[in-house]
């Protein structure tokens, strides 16, 4: 009886979180972001990762929205299903705009790889709209890639593919970087999670193949930022995200950095109960 009863109430708070789900697209210029809105409670941004999708957060938007927060996500220019204008648009102009749209004052911002660098961004641009920040294998505007001999080559692979418009061997070399990591066994990852990304980057490239993303604008003065700020990296990732997450934590005045065991730059998707848990931990603080 009591499991008939703990089945009953999961299946209703995952029908609850989908039945406030909203989504759509908003103007900005002449681009078209689509963004999906779910869950009440204190708003939370959640940026994905260069080549992907808002999908990739299926675990955390279910979570969360379920658990007192409203998740905002969107699909970055050339990704997803948003749709190109030819005006170009910085991400925090994204974001802001959104945040207008939806009635919101204060916002936490959850970034992956390349959304935690437009978190960065916008945190430098409205410091005062920031609740918290958090940056899951985060990237650098700036940085110097590649630390890592193996992911170097890698990337240079990838930019042979682009050359000639092999989408295929294109996703297999940005995965061996990115989903598996340097030098790691494919198989560490199950099947069924190995899909997933490969799904969503498949269909995002195929669809935004030349397309440009958001803009960055030139503030690198992370030292400004005063928000509380979590950095989150796992220690089968690239050697260049270790570097900066240590760069970041030694200059964001009020950060904190957690390194993840058997784990890689995708980890949301490797392990998305452990970052739930970690997420909603930082973020009711």
């Amino acid at each position: 009886m009591f499991n008939k009863l703990s089945l009953i109430i999961a299946f209703l708070d995952i029908f609850l979180a989908f039945a406030q789900k909203d989504s759509g697209y908003i103007q900005i210029e002449d681009s078209k972001i689509y963004y999906e809105v779910s869950g009440e409670g204190n708003p939370v941004f959640l940026l994905h990762g260069g080549y992907l999708s808002l999908k990739i957060w299926e675990d955390q938007i279910s979570y969360l929205s379920r658990n007192g927060y409203k998740t905002i996500a969107f699909d970055d220019l050339g990704h997803g299903k948003t749709i190109n204008g030819q005006v170009d648009l910085y991400g925090y102009q994204i974001i802001e705009e959104l945040r207008k749209k939806l009635g919101l004052e204060k916002i936490s911002l959850v970034g992956l790889s390349w959304g935690a660098i437009l978190s960065i961004d916008y945190a430098l641009n409205y410091p005062e709209r920031i609740a918290k920040l958090v940056l899951i294998s985060p990237g650098m505007n700036g940085w110097d890639y590649f630390q890592d001999t193996r992911a170097q080559e890698n990337f240079n692979n990838r930019q042979i593919a682009k050359t000639q418009n092999d989408v295929k061997a294109f996703i297999q070399y940005f995965q061996r970087n990115w989903t598996y990591g340097p030098g790691k066994d494919s198989t560490r990852l199950g099947k069924k999670v190995r899909r997933n990304i490969s799904n969503i980057m498949t269909s995002s490239v195929k669809n935004h193949w030349d397309e440009d993303w958001s803009m960055l604008s030139n503030k690198t003065d992370w030292d400004s930022i005063m928000s509380e700020t979590l950095i989150i990296s796992g220690k089968l990732d690239a050697i260049d995200i270790m570097m900066i997450s240590e760069k970041y934590v030694h200059v964001i005045p009020n950060s904190k950095w957690v390194e993840i065991e058997n784990v890689g730059h995708t980890m949301i998707v490797e392990k998305p109960s452990k970052i739930n848990r970690i997420l909603r931990n930082f973020l009711t603080l």
